[in-house]
C-alpha cells in the first residue's frame, strides 16, 4: 500500500503561484497526516490522525478490517526515528487488546519532494491474533 501512496503522491503536481506555500507546509508532518487522511478517507478506510494516548499524540491510525495500522510519521527524518518514536512513546499500547493484527509504521518523508522516501512495517503478536 505505501509503494502505491509514494505513486499517488509523486503524480500530484504543484500550482504556480502556490510554490512557496506548498515548500513551507511540506516541512510540517500536518501536511502528510492531512494528505494521508483524504485518501483514506476516500478509500472508505475509518482513520483518524492525532489520537490522544498517554504518551502522546500518535500520528495516525488506520483501522482495516483485519488490521490496526499505528502511523508515525517523519518530515526530514528517518522512518527508523519514527518506528522508535511509536516504541518509545508506547502509541501501540492501547491496541495490543483488539483482536486483530497490529501493525506498527514509520515513514520518512523527503520536503523537496513530498513523498514518502522509506517505511518500515513491524508486526505486533496480540491476543487471538495468529
Amino acid at each position: 500500500a505505501m509503494r502505491e501512496m509514494k505513486a499517488y503522491l509523486a503524480g500530484i503536481p504543484y500550482v504556480e503561484g502556490f510554490k512557496q506555500k506548498l515548500k513551507e507546509a511540506a516541512t510540517a508532518e500536518g501536511f502528510y497526516e492531512y494528505t494521508m487522511y483524504l485518501i483514506f478517507s476516500m478509500l472508505n478506510v475509518y482513520v483518524r490522525t492525532q489520537v490522544k494516548v498517554a504518551g502522546g499524540r500518535v500520528d495516525m491510525v488506520v483501522w482495516m478490517p483485519d488490521t490496526t495500522n499505528v502511523f508515525e510519521l517523519k518530515a526530514g527524518g528517518t522512518a527508523q526515528q519514527a518506528l522508535e518514536q511509536i516504541d518509545n512513546k508506547g502509541y501501540a499500547i492501547p491496541y495490543t487488546t483488539e483482536d486483530r493484527r497490529l501493525v506498527k509504521v514509520g515513514v520518512s518523508f523527503d520536503v523537496e519532494t513530498r513523498i514518502p522516501t522509506d517505511w518500515i512495517t513491524h508486526g505486533v503478536n496480540v491476543r487471538g491474533v495468529s
